[in-house]
């Protein structure tokens, strides 16, 4: 017996499943709702008086973390980090923008999860950058589900 899937997405961003049997006339199965394999979370703190937006995507095996103004919407620096099984410290590069600060922290988020981070860090004032990384790891010990 072969089973087929088919995966169609509806209207609300679900995807929808339908697995058929083909054997000598056996019908498909019906549709049924698959969860979406990404996850979408975002949370906000205040450093040295400006309020920070978290973006965080949730995917299978890795993650992307977006930090910025929330009335500042940019992306202008990129890091990504994966753990290596040749180094403790995690593999670290940069796409674009400053490496100084956007690679240490991506490779701090990639050791702590285990899994490879994509990192945008938009932060105009540098020295608000380790506020913002005690604000992401307070909110990762706190709440685990979303990473």
């Amino acid at each position: 017996m072969e089973v087929e899937e088919h995966r169609h997405m509806n209207g609300h961003g679900i995807a929808l499943a339908n697995s058929s049997a083909t054997t000598k006339g056996a019908p498909a199965a019906p549709y049924s709702e698959v969860e979406p394999s990404f996850k979408h979370h975002q949370f906000t703190d205040v450093v040295l008086g400006q309020e920070v937006s978290f973006e965080i995507l949730k995917m299978n095996s890795s993650i992307y973390v977006w930090v910025g103004s929330a009335s500042r919407n940019v992306l202008e620096n990129m890091c990504l980090a994966m753990p290596s099984r040749f180094s403790p410290q995690p593999l670290a590069s940069t796409w674009f923008g400053e490496t100084d600060v956007t690679s240490p922290l991506s490779q701090k988020l990639s050791k702590k999860l285990n899994k490879p981070v994509i990192l945008s860090l938009n932060i105009l004032d540098q020295h608000a950058v380790p506020h913002v990384e005690q604000a992401l790891f307070n909110h990762i010990k706190n709440n685990p589900q979303h990473y």
